[in-house]
């Protein structure tokens, strides 16, 4: 059976509370969580992005319209069309 050694800090000065030895932020736990859900993150990311690539969007467009044909009932020239479309 073998003892391992654990680093010990320097010694404190008189009347300072002790600290903890410094751990690398590669043995840390959290840091390894926090990876894992930025490389979900971004693969969700990717994923969302090769689906919505193919469709179209539109924030603020008339996507909907009434076409109406307007034939004259005589045979000359139509100089004016008195009609208002989407008024209030």
């Amino acid at each position: 059976m073998s003892i391992e050694k654990v680093p010990q800090s320097k010694p404190a000065k008189a009347g300072a509370a002790p600290t903890a030895p410094k751990v690398p932020i590669t043995r840390r736990p959290g840091f390894y969580v926090f990876l894992l859900v930025l490389m979900i993150a971004a693969i969700g990311a990717w994923i969302y992005h090769l689906h919505a690539r193919n469709f179209e969007s539109t924030d603020d467009a008339f996507i909907d319209g009434h076409i109406v044909q307007i034939s004259p009932r005589v045979s000359a020239l139509v100089s004016a069309v008195h009609i208002d479309d989407n008024v209030a």
